[in-house]
């Protein structure tokens, strides 16, 4: 499905799935179990929106346009979740069975606007990573440890996390003052785990189709000044996804 850019006026597109919702479109996986939802009035969205639900075969029926509030130069779907749930899936559910509930990682796919990517380089992104949806592709996961608090705070819990990995067959690597603080001229990185106010990207590594970037710095996700590396200069470098701060923790 195509949406013309003279019918819906797009910006940003808000991605989930939603594997508990009872809906006719509810299948085996993939775009089925998903809700796409899209800002009408924006150009950009629109666009982002097509790039996205075309490769993974999303429905019609699980794409709602709703337009969103805007607040303190951040946009949002001004309702609460339950209101939400109620307004955007009401229309999908259709009483059938629920399907066993899966949680799944939420993260940044691009932003387009101000100090973040263009909407073309959203959608190069985008379609780069379709391939690796549901593929477990290979690859590792690098924890970056270093003397930074951004490292410090937070590598108490690790140790449970590697544990996990390993039981469940996901190759990891710790590596300790990598030059940069972020994973150095590997040719696997699947995710990372990151803290560093200014990273050197990609710093001679590639990143894989759908490889995650976690970066704990406080201004990461915050595009309203030009304070510290972006998230989305980790999707530059080919992550699928990352997440990140908005304000001082």
């Amino acid at each position: 499905m195509k949406f013309a850019l003279h019918e819906f006026a797009l910006t940003a597109v808000c991605v989930g799935s939603f594997a508990s919702i009872p809906t006719l479109c509810l299948a085996g996986g993939g775009g089925e179990n998903m809700l796409l939802v899209v800002n009408p009035n924006d150009e950009s969205s629109l666009r982002i929106a097509n790039a996205y639900a075309q490769p993974r075969a999303i429905p019609d029926c699980n794409i709602d346009f709703l337009t969103p509030q805007t607040a303190m130069g951040f946009t949002a779907l001004g309702t609460t979740p339950s209101t939400f749930a109620t307004t955007a899936y009401a229309p999908h559910n259709t009483g059938g069975p629920v399907a066993s509930e899966q949680w799944y990682m939420s993260g940044e796919i691009g932003y387009a606007g101000v100090r973040g990517l263009t909407t073309q380089q959203v959608i190069d992104n985008l379609t780069r990573t379709a391939s690796a949806g549901g593929a477990k592709p290979a690859g590792k996961i690098y924890f970056e440890k270093s003397s930074d608090i951004r490292s410090t705070t937070r590598e108490r819990y690790w140790g449970g996390v590697q544990d996990y990995m390993t039981n469940h067959g996901i190759a990891w690597v710790q590596e300790t003052n990598s030059p940069g603080a972020t994973p150095y001229k590997k040719s696997d990185v699947r995710g990372a785990v990151i803290g560093t106010a200014a990273a050197p990207l990609p710093n001679g590594s590639t990143y894989l189709p759908g490889s995650y970037v976690d970066s704990l710095t406080s201004s990461g996700m915050g595009y309203g000044g030009p304070a510290q590396t972006k998230v989305g200069d980790y999707l530059l470098t080919g992550a699928g996804a990352t997440a990140g701060a908005i304000a001082e923790p």
